[in-house]
């Protein structure tokens, strides 16, 4: 529940600051000190979100969700992990990197982290695998529908 609430609330942050324009200037560089000199996750977390979402500039989001998965904000383990999958191809080292940060999220119960685990897996043909993660997202969020139709599907 407490992860629920931190990720609902970072949500509405980046939902906020996105609505905004990202304020700019003197809020741009608060959030760049917190992270950079003070290694504030959810500061770098936000910083990521400006670059994948204003700027569209998913080499500095990921270098900024790097440092906050490094720093336990779990949603940014996923972004994280979206990027770095985007990088490569089935059974690369990029896929094999963004595993280890989907599993780091599921393994803090976080949903995405499990279904896109297990999409992970599904891209690689190894259903069995799959169906075992979105079984646990659907676990987690019983609203996930595509998790828990995929876990279904597979268990056929």
């Amino acid at each position: 529940m407490k992860q629920f609430i931190r990720i609902l609330a970072g949500f509405l942050l980046v939902m906020s600051v996105a609505a905004n324009g990202f304020a700019g200037g003197v809020e741009d560089e608060k959030l760049l000190k917190l992270c950079d000199e003070e290694n504030n996750a959810f500061a770098c977390f936000q910083v990521g979100e400006k670059y994948r979402i204003l700027d569209r500039d998913n080499k500095n989001a990921l270098i900024y969700f790097e440092k906050a998965c490094a720093g336990e904000h779990i949603l940014a383990c996923v972004h994280q992990g979206n990027l770095v999958q985007n990088q490569g191809q089935q059974y690369s080292e990029h896929w094999k990197k963004a595993a280890k940060l989907f599993q780091k999220a599921c393994d803090a119960e976080l949903d995405a982290g499990c279904f896109n685990l297990g999409s992970l897996y599904y891209r690689e043909g190894r259903a069995k695998k799959a169906q075992k993660f979105y079984q646990k997202a659907c676990d987690f969020n019983k609203d996930h529908r595509s998790a828990c139709k995929n876990a279904k599907n597979l268990k056929k």
